[in-house]
């Protein structure tokens, strides 16, 4: 079954909800401007996944992201 769910929730953040854990939610680091948002979602879940890979918590991954 599904171990992890992550969430991206634009400005607002993210939240990563697992099954042995409480959620954890990330705020979102807001940039003072903002030029082109094409692949941010991309970039972020890519990042999450390298963090995942290097073996770092699913908080610090989140964070990383």
């Amino acid at each position: 079954g599904v171990k992890q769910v992550l969430v991206k929730r634009g400005e607002q953040g993210s939240v990563l909800v697992t099954q042995d854990a409480p959620p954890i939610i990330q705020p979102a680091i807001l940039a003072p401007i903002v030029l082109d948002t094409t692949g941010a979602g991309d970039t972020f879940t890519a990042a999450f996944a390298v963090g995942f890979l290097e073996k770092k918590s699913s908080s610090d991954s989140l964070k990383f992201a």
